[in-house]
């Protein structure tokens, strides 16, 4: 007839080997744990990181607004020289026209 193989010979039964303790059951978790929270804190934090950056100060505040040849230009003094609306080019961030 039909020949057995040695694995399903064993297959049945009850398992007899070894069967950790609490102690060590609990270990184990605790290592399986640790070792997947590291990746997942650092895809989350990048994640995080990626919507939320960093909009932490620096700088030193607000940027003086100059006229042609420079020269700062305060509220007061446009309002004085023009009228509502009037426009003039005046220099932006770094000198840029």
């Amino acid at each position: 007839g039909r020949v057995e193989s040695a694995v399903s010979m064993r297959a049945g039964g009850e398992y007899t080997g070894f069967v950790p303790d609490m102690q060590r059951r609990t270990l184990m978790n605790l290592v399986v744990v640790a070792a997947t929270a590291v990746p997942t804190l650092v895809l989350l934090g990048a994640f995080a990181y990626y919507f939320y950056p960093n909009v932490g100060g620096g700088g030193g505040g607000a940027t003086v607004c100059g006229d042609k040849a420079g020269n700062p230009v305060s509220l007061e003094g446009w309002k004085s020289t023009h009228r509502p609306k009037d426009r003039e080019l005046v220099q932006g961030l770094k000198g840029d026209p």
